[in-house]
């Protein structure tokens, strides 16, 4: 998997997006639901590994995926491919810019955005409900879970 260095944003970290975002499956019980194709989902997480494992599961799920170790980038990404990502997931706690930030910037882009919380920070579901965010996921989580959870946050 070849990363893309961002040469327009050189303040981002060097891994702004994964090349490849097509999934690695077609037709999935997560990816596809009651629709026809695969979504695409942006996720955002600081942590290089943490992003590689999670954009991998993603992609064996069903899902094209755009991925991002920056706050800052990812709302760059959804400026341009809003009307295509189906769903953001992001970790909560990131330099630059945290997940909430970063919920409120995709707001300002598209109030209907779909969020969804990754963390393994403690966060309080009245808080999450409050500001839009659709879903908390606590790290670590199961293939399963982190699907499911997804899967329900689409077809709401």
């Amino acid at each position: 998997m070849r990363l893309i260095e961002s040469t327009s944003q050189q303040k981002f970290k060097a891994m702004n997006m994964y090349e490849n975002k097509e999934p690695l499956k077609k037709q999935n019980k997560f990816a596809n639901g009651n629709n026809t194709g695969a979504k695409t989902l942006l996720i955002i997480d600081d942590e290089e590994a943490v992003l590689k494992v999670n954009t991998k599961i993603l992609r064996q799920l069903g899902y094209a995926v755009y991925a991002t170790s920056s706050g800052p980038a990812a709302v760059e990404i959804y400026k341009k491919q809003q009307v295509e990502i189906a769903a953001v997931l992001s970790d909560l706690q990131m330099p630059e810019m945290n997940g909430l930030d970063v919920h409120k910037e995709l707001v300002k882009i598209n109030p209907s955005v779909k969020f969804i919380i990754l963390s393994s920070s403690f966060i309080n579901g009245d808080v999450v409900k409050a500001l839009g965010i659709k879903a908390f996921i606590s790290k670590p989580y199961t293939i399963d879970e982190i699907g499911n959870t997804i899967r329900r946050v689409l077809d709401s």
